[in-house]
């Protein structure tokens, strides 16, 4: 057993990448269609975006690598129709009038391994870009899902924070849920993908009865019952409310008292 040095890694990827498909075949086996039953197959075609996982420097050096292209293929596994890309991919969606909604990972961003992505664009048939919305600051990083809604609307999962919303096509948020649900050992409440279903889809439930409300004000909400904003030296107990407790306790104090520098 041997380890290969990253410059080693490196090189074999970019042999790979670059070499004739028979040449990986010998390595990895057939590539393509492998099987196709014709009687029994749900026939249609196959959306995928390439998940090329190279050093960077790499992909600066190659002038249209995989992940930059989203195929279309039929059941024989020929390519029917093609999207070029600026940026690399980490998937995208085929919608019911042939445009492509894509997550595309941009620079500057946050977090840079895992689903992230930053940029959604949706493409039409010609690969003209017919409406994007970013979500890549300091703060705040789309990650892993995104959801077209019947209506027009995209629901977005910004799950490293354990946040999922509902934007318009004028880039309105209609809705907003931040999941509370933490884990134990490890301290976070991230969501990997979020889905929006038709109550019809749940039979069991029916249709419910809800009631909308204001968008809440982060930064001056407050529970019913708790202190003043910005009262530090009280500490009151809400009834049905857990308390933050160890390293999570950064609700009650922040970086510029005097007490932490």
């Amino acid at each position: 057993m041997f380890r290969l040095t990253s410059l080693a890694t490196a090189l074999l990827s970019l042999f790979m990448l670059s070499a004739p498909a028979s040449a990986y075949e010998a390595i990895t086996g057939p590539l393509g269609l492998l099987a196709y039953d014709k009687a029994k197959a749900y026939d249609g075609y196959t959306l995928f975006t390439p998940h090329t996982k190279v050093s960077s420097w790499i992909v600066d050096k190659i002038q249209d690598p995989g992940s930059r292209k989203t195929y279309l293929i039929d059941m024989e596994g020929n390519i029917v129709h093609t999207w070029k890309h600026d940026h690399p991919a980490f998937y995208a969606e085929l919608l019911p009038n042939g445009n492509l909604l894509r997550a595309e990972k941009i620079a500057g961003s946050p977090v840079n391994f895992g689903g992230w992505y930053g940029l959604l664009r949706e493409y039409a048939w010609d690969g003209k870009v017919v409406w994007e919305y970013k979500v890549s600051n300091p703060r705040q990083i789309a990650h892993h899902g995104f959801d077209r809604l019947p209506n027009g609307n995209t629901l977005i999962t910004e799950g490293s924070d354990g946040r999922v919303f509902e934007v318009t096509k004028d880039h309105e948020l209609v809705w907003e849920f931040i999941s509370p649900y933490w884990g134990q050992k490890l301290p976070m409440n991230m969501v990997y993908r979020a889905y929006r279903v038709p109550y019809e889809w749940v039979p069991q439930l029916g249709k419910q009865e809800e009631t909308p409300i204001e968008r809440i004000d982060v930064n001056a909400f407050r529970m019913p019952g708790a202190a003043a904003l910005g009262d530090r030296d009280s500490e009151i107990a809400i009834e049905g409310c857990a308390p933050y407790e160890g390293d999570n306790a950064l609700c009650v104090a922040s970086v510029d008292d005097p007490e932490d520098q």
